[in-house]
């Protein structure tokens, strides 16, 4: 009798096993669900086309979610063009500085649904880059990203990176995420999905990071340079462990900021305005955190501003402190006609408050 040999369907919903023999061909039927056995594609080296076979070994490319993309030996941009879908990618020991470039559709990363499971794993030694530019994408499920800079740039057709609901994105080992806008200013969106959460890591930005329902940031070092914050109508951002989201300014003297949309909440961590500032739109609260507001060191005063009739309360430990800087220049909070403070505590050590209305 012949060995027996194994072939498995692509399919996302059932999947086929046919045994064959020289006598006989019978078959196997895997249930929706069941978890099949990760099949690993290797990059052939250089540059290329992710979706094109032969640039992979076995010559086959890594586009469903029990398929891992290895990256083993030399260097090179690695090229996405279209909407794609796999199980991660890891870079080993032994490559050198790749670029996964996500120039259009959106790179579908699954994993194993657990949090220490890789969806970008890196063994190099050295910090491996993805970018997505123009209308290009990354969808992420529950991982670890190990060691990898991932810059976003919007052109005219837009793209985003977000964080599906309910899962959680680890960021290890100096992991850092850059948004920037393009000259045009035309956003990137990071999306923080209802449910989800990003520890660790930093994120720099200078486009936009939206909640879409409440969302956790653990031990995250977030700053605006230039870019927008901003949490959504009703939804609420904790700020866990040592996170903190700074408010700056960049080479432009375009300030960065966030957003308090009305009814949204802020738990936790602190909120630093150094140049830059925060403001609400609509009635607001901020839960156990630290507000702090100063000039930067190019003199640009940092703020806090609560919007006309609009309240902002300030439950728990919150406070708000306005400081200055060496030379002098004052970080403020700013009352809009008809707004209200409600409790909390207003520290004025060297800055100020000022009332309109």
């Amino acid at each position: 009798m012949k060995q027996c040999e194994a072939l498995i369907t692509k399919s996302n919903k059932v999947r086929f096993i046919y045994f064959y023999s020289a006598l006989s061909c019978s078959m196997l039927m895997i249930a929706p669900g069941a978890r099949a056995a990760i099949v690993d594609r290797t990059w052939v080296g250089g540059t290329g086309d992710w979706n094109t076979a032969g640039n992979w070994n076995p010559a086959d490319v890594p586009d469903t979610a029990t398929e891992r993309a290895l990256f083993n030996t030399g260097t090179g941009t690695v090229s996405i063009n279209q909407s794609t879908t796999a199980h991660s990618a890891n870079f080993a020991i032994g490559s050198d500085a790749y670029i996964l470039s996500i120039e259009g559709g959106t790179l579908t990363l699954v994993g194993d649904g657990t949090d220490a499971g890789l969806l970008i794993g890196n063994g190099s030694g050295i910090r491996q880059t993805l970018n997505a530019t123009g209308s290009g994408g990354l969808k992420l499920k529950t991982g670890t990203i190990e060691n990898l800079t991932i810059s976003l740039t919007a052109n005219d057709a837009g793209g985003s990176f977000s964080i599906d609901s309910n899962q959680k994105l680890t960021l290890t080992g100096n992991s850092v995420i850059n948004n920037n806008a393009n000259g045009n200013q035309i956003p990137k969106f990071i999306y923080l999905n209802d449910g989800s959460t990003i520890s660790g890591g930093a994120i720099n930005n200078g486009s936009q990071v939206l909640t879409n329902g409440d969302a956790t940031l653990e031990d995250v070092a977030v700053t605006n340079e230039r870019g927008n914050l901003q949490v959504s109508s009703n939804n609420t951002l904790a700020l866990a462990g040592s996170s903190t989201v700074t408010n700056s300014v960049d080479t432009d003297s375009n300030l960065g900021n966030t957003t308090l949309s009305s009814g949204s909440t802020i738990s936790g961590g602190s909120l630093n305005n150094t140049g830059g500032y925060t403001s609400t739109n609509g009635d607001t609260t901020l839960t156990n955190v630290a507000v702090i507001s100063t000039a930067d060191g190019n003199n640009f005063p940092g703020f806090l501003q609560v919007g006309n009739n609009h309240t902002l309360t300030l439950d728990g430990t919150s406070s708000i402190t306005n400081n200055a800087n060496a030379g002098g220049v004052r970080g403020y909070t700013r009352l809009n006609n008809g707004s209200t403070i409600s409790g909390g505590t207003l520290n004025n050590t060297g800055g100020y408050t000022d009332i309109l209305g």
